[in-house]
C-alpha cells in the first residue's frame, strides 16, 4: 500500500489488516471461492523500514485452491483471482483511506504448481523458511531493513534513532500475528489447532542430529539476499538419510560459489569452508 517516512507504524499496520479483512469478507468473496474453488489461505505479515519511505508492512499470501488457477491452466480463473483481489483492496484503500493503488506494484499474484514434478514441498518450506524468519538481521536490501537488522544495527552503532525505530516496532507489534490461517483450514487439512508458544516452548524437539555447520559458513548464508540460507536447511529436509542430505547441501554450496568440505573426526560431521576453521559448529537437525 503507499506509505511515506514518517508515518506511524501501528496505524499503517491496522490499515493493513483492515483492508485484507475486508477483502476476504463478505458474500462476494465468498460466491468467489465456491466458484473458483479457494480452499484458503496461509498468511504472513511482514514488516520492514527504509529511511526513504518509512514503514512497509506488508503482506505474503499462499492461497489454497482445489483446481488449477494460472495463465496456462486456467487462464480465466487466474486472471478473474487477480482482478478480485485487486478490486476489493483497492476499494477499500480508496474509500476509507484516500490511497490510491499502483497499477504496477502493491498486488502480486504469482501461481505454484502443486504437482509432484514441481517440487511443491521444497518450494513451501523455502518460503515458510523465508517468510518466518523475521528474526534474521539482515533486510532484502542495505536500504530495506527488517525489525530485527534495525535492532542490530542499534546496538552495533550506537544510533538513538535506529533505537526509536525498533521501539516503535515492538510497540506496533503487541499482539499482532505474524502468521495467520483461515478460518478452518487447518481443521479441512486434519493439522490439529495451531500450538501456543508456551506449548511449542516446553516440546521436546527431538530429531537426530545429522551435522554440524561451521559459524563462518553459515553467516555468510545468512547475510546472501537469494534465499541461500532457505534452501540450505531445505536440502535436509528433502533427505532423510544423512550422507545423501550432506553430499546434496554440498553441491548446493558449491553452485552457490561456496565450496564446502565434510570434518569426519568429531562426533558428528562439520560442514565447513573449504579452509581450516577452529569454530564450534552448530547442530542441523
Amino acid at each position: 500500500m503507499p506509505h511515506r517516512a514518517g508515518e506511524d507504524l501501528d496505524g499503517l499496520w491496522s490499515m493493513l489488516s483492515d483492508c485484507w479483512a475486508y477483502t476476504t469478507g463478505g458474500g462476494a468473496w465468498e460466491n468467489f471461492k465456491t466458484r473458483h474453488g479457494l480452499i484458503g489461505y496461509i498468511r504472513a505479515a511482514e514488516v520492514t523500514h527504509s529511511w526513504r519511505s518509512g514503514w512497509h508492512p506488508h503482506l505474503h499470501v499462499l492461497v489454497l485452491v482445489d483446481k488449477p488457477v494460472s495463465p496456462v491452466q486456467n487462464e480465466e480463473a487466474y486472471y478473474q483471482l487477480r482482478r478480485a483481489i485487486r478490486e476489493r483492496w483497492c476499494k477499500r484503500m480508496a474509500a476509507r483511506y484516500e490511497r490510491t493503488m499502483s497499477e504496477e506494484f502493491g498486488i502480486r499474484v504469482d501461481p505454484v504448481k502443486a504437482d509432484e514434478a514441481s517440487g511443491s514441498g521444497a518450494y513451501v518450506t523455502k518460503v515458510g523458511l523465508e517468510l518466518a524468519a523475521v528474526h534474521t538481521k539482515v533486510g532484502r536490501t542495505a536500504e530495506h531493513r527488517t525489525p530485527f537488522a534495525i535492532a542490530h544495527d542499534a546496538m552495533a552503532n550506537g544510533d538513538v534513532d535506529d533505537l526509536r525505530l525498533f521501539q516503535e516496532w515492538l510497540q506496533a507489534s503487541w499482539r499482532k500475528r505474524s502468521i495467520s490461517w483461515s478460518q478452518g483450514l487447518r481443521e479441512l487439512l486434519d493439522i490439529g489447532p495451531e500450538a501456543t508458544d508456551d506449548e511449542i516452548a516446553s516440546e521436546d524437539q527431538g530429531g537426530e542430529i545429522v551435522a554440524s555447520i561451521d559459524p563462518d559458513l553459515w553467516r555468510l548464508l545468512v547475510k546472501r539476499r537469494d534465499g541461500a540460507r532457505a534452501d540450505f536447511v531445505a536440502v535436509f529436509n528433502d533427505h532423510t538419510r544423512d550422507r545423501t542430505a550432506i553430499a546434496y547441501a554440498l553441491a548446493l554450496l558449491r553452485d552457490l560459489g561456496l565450496p564446502a568440505v565434510v570434518d569426519d573426526t568429531g562426533r558428528h560431521p562439520t560442514i565447513g569452508l573449504d579452509h581450516p576453521s577452529n569454530h564450534q559448529g552448530e547442530t542441523i537437525q
